[in-house]
C-alpha cells in the first residue's frame, strides 16, 4: 500500500476546490477548479491531470456555517468503505483527498457537497481498474456543455496510472 504524508492536515493548504458556479467575489469562474491559498484564490486548470492519492482518501460529513476564516466542522467516516449516518440536517457529504497538482506542489482537495460528491461517485469505478497497490490514478477534468446547476460535478476522465 501506498503511503504518502504530504504534511497538510484540515487546517492548512493549500487547497483545490470547484466551483459549480464561480466564486462570490468572481475570481474563479462558473464550473473550474481554483487553487485557494495563503495568497488567495487562483483558477487552476485540471485538464493536463491530478494525480488523486486515494489511499489517503477521507469521506465523511462537513458542517460549514460559511463564515470566512472560520474551517468547518469535519465528522469523518471511520473508514471509506463505511458510511457513517448523516449526524444533522446541516451537514453535507465530503471528502479529503491530497492531490498533486504539477511542478511538484501537492494540494489537499477537502470539499463537500453535491457536485463533489458526484465526481467521487464518477471516480470510484476509474479505482475499481487500479492495476495494483502503488498505482495512483491521474485524473482530467473534461470541461462540459454549459449548465447552470448548483450540482453540477465537474467531470473526470482517467488519463493514466
Amino acid at each position: 500500500m501506498f503511503n504518502l504524508d504530504l504534511g497538510n492536515d484540515s487546517s492548512s493548504g493549500p487547497f483545490l476546490a470547484w466551483s459549480a458556479l464561480g466564486t462570490r467575489d468572481g475570481l474563479v469562474p462558473a464550473r473550474n477548479f481554483y487553487i485557494r491559498s495563503t495568497d488567495g484564490k487562483k483558477p487552476y486548470d485540471a485538464s493536463n491531470g491530478i494525480v488523486f492519492d486515494m489511499d489517503a482518501l477521507k469521506t465523511g460529513w462537513q458542517h460549514s456555517e460559511g463564515a470566512v476564516g472560520v474551517p468547518p466542522t469535519w465528522k469523518w467516516n471511520p473508514t471509506v468503505s463505511q458510511m457513517m449516518p448523516k449526524p444533522g440536517d446541516d451537514y453535507k457529504k465530503g471528502f479529503s483527498v491530497p492531490v498533486a497538482i504539477g511542478g511538484g506542489e501537492s494540494a489537499v482537495f477537502e470539499q463537500a457537497g453535491a457536485s463533489v460528491w458526484q465526481a467521487l461517485e464518477q471516480i470510484a469505478p476509474i479505482l475499481q481498474q487500479r492495476p495494483d497497490a502503488k498505482s495512483l490514478p491521474m485524473l482530467r477534468h473534461v470541461i462540459q456543455s454549459s449548465c447552470n446547476s448548483t450540482r453540477e460535478a465537474p467531470l473526470c476522465r482517467s488519463l493514466n496510472w
